[in-house]
């Protein structure tokens, strides 16, 4: 947990997923907190449009650079029936200038994260009725743990040596490089 005037200089975690000042300034300056904001963006994004933001495949960029430029491509025919007001947070959340991005704080207030239908259709999904049904059963007992086999007699575990044993001689990922053994 870092409080919230302390730089981070690590240059850690999912490519696709680091804010632009973690490539641009983690071994000079260091960044702060406004990088858990963009990579909310990301994951925003992706959950939403159904693609990532930045991909080696969109346009001549690295998706190093696409990041750095903050340049990404909301396809209408896949961003077609989500809200105007989602589109507003996830492009808030991926602003280059971490001064500029918007806040996770900010993010919780904002009129999308609190419109009732909005909310009402995330519940739906996150508890579904016949989850949200087996939520409000009581819970069950767990099944009763197994009891500890008797125990077995001397002849019978000499006798499971001995097929292991034969086992292991003829399991080609254990033969040895030596010639086996030969057999009357």
């Amino acid at each position: 947990m870092l409080e919230e005037a302390a730089l981070m200089r690590t240059l850690c975690g999912t490519p696709s997923y680091l804010a632009p000042e973690v490539f641009t300034h983690a071994v000079t300056t260091g960044y702060g907190l406004a990088v858990d904001a963009w990579s909310l963006g990301v994951l925003l994004f992706v959950c939403l449009g159904g693609y990532p933001p930045f991909h080696e495949n969109f346009g001549h960029q690295s998706i190093r650079e696409q990041i750095i430029q903050g340049e990404f491509i909301m396809l209408p025919v896949k961003w077609k029936g989500i809200s105007d007001q989602a589109k507003d947070v996830v492009r808030k959340l991926l602003v280059v200038d971490p001064v500029k991005r918007m806040k996770i704080e900010e993010a919780l207030q904002h009129p999308w994260l609190q419109d009732p239908v909005m909310l009402e259709q995330a519940h739906r999904v996150m508890y579904p009725p016949a989850a949200a049904a087996a939520a409000m059963a009581p819970p069950q007992q767990p099944p009763p743990l197994p009891q500890a086999p008797p125990p077995q007699q001397e002849v019978s575990r000499r006798k499971r040596g001995r097929e292991e044993k034969e086992e292991e001689e003829e399991h080609p990922a254990k033969r040895s490089q030596a010639p086996p053994p030969a057999r009357p």
